[in-house]
């Protein structure tokens, strides 16, 4: 007759053996391997060295182990399922409760059109385009009366010699990946523009007022005056000064053609020379 203490490692032996069937559901592969390892050890400590309760502590530890290595394999392959659904294509956009298929990312052929015009319209505003120096100028005369409320214009500053200083060393990149189009005609270029900014000279100038100190200027036109004579040193000041920006520019497909959309570039002008 079966000693009756030996129940324990009976029970520990069939709880590893269940915690080594189960280890794929991780969770019930654990509970009973680390029940299979309280019972043998609770049973060795009463009773001593027993073959049983050694083969059940030994099975839930083994048990433990693939519940675990089961845990593991199942994030990794969660993780990369996630990375293949997100660079699979096409897939679907889901909105106000309805699904929708998203466009189709289109060929290298009109990638490379896209990556063009994208070049076409940022060398515009690194290499000095009149249309951009024009824009860029308005800009910083209307920022400046926002700012100082004297425009370089009130100051006798022409807007187009700072805006073409301001856009001085201009430069733009677009990585390899960093072009998108899609079979609706639309597309997207990611780029990144180094630049000086307006309000680096706005610092430097206001640094330059304060150093002045006392109690204000006494009209308009000394203000004016004082302004346009600190402005070439706070220029000076913020040469050096490149900021980065990354910029996302729309593109639109017409007639076979991708340009980059107005607005957009518009945009882009602020987001460099303008925050």
């Amino acid at each position: 007759m079966r000693a009756p203490s030996e129940g324990k490692a009976v029970a520990a032996l069939i709880c590893g053996i269940v915690a080594i069937l189960l280890s794929w559901t991780i969770f019930m592969g654990v509970a009973f391997g680390i029940v299979a390892v309280v019972l043998a050890s609770q049973f060795s400590k009463s009773c001593g060295n027993n073959g049983k309760a050694a083969g059940g502590k030994v099975c839930g530890i083994v048990g433990i182990a693939f519940s675990v290595i089961s845990l593991v394999t199942c994030l990794t392959l969660g993780v990369l399922t996630l990375i293949v659904a997100e660079y699979a294509i096409p897939y679907e956009l889901v909105s106000a409760g309805s699904t929708s298929p998203a466009p189709s990312v289109s060929d290298d052929a009109e990638t490379m059109e896209a990556r063009s015009a994208a070049e076409e319209a940022l060398a515009k505003v690194v290499g000095k385009d009149d249309v951009v120096v024009a824009t860029v100028a308005e800009k910083a005369d209307r920022a400046f009366d926002n700012s100082f409320g004297c425009s370089l214009s009130d100051m006798g500053i022409d807007p187009t010699d700072f805006a073409v200083w301001l856009m001085e060393g201009s430069t733009f990149a677009i990585g390899d990946y960093d072009v998108r189009t899609y079979s609706d005609g639309t597309g997207a270029v990611v780029a990144t523009v180094e630049a000086r900014s307006i309000y680096g000279v706005m610092g430097a100038l206001l640094d330059g007022l304060m150093a002045l100190g006392g109690d204000g200027f006494i009209s308009d036109e000394e203000r004016n005056a004082k302004l346009a004579e600190l402005l070439p040193q706070a220029q000076d000041q913020a040469a050096a000064e490149r900021g980065e920006s990354f910029l996302t520019l729309e593109l639109v497909r017409a007639d076979g053609v991708w340009t980059v959309d107005e607005a957009s570039l518009e945009n882009a002008l602020d987001q460099v020379f303008f925050s």
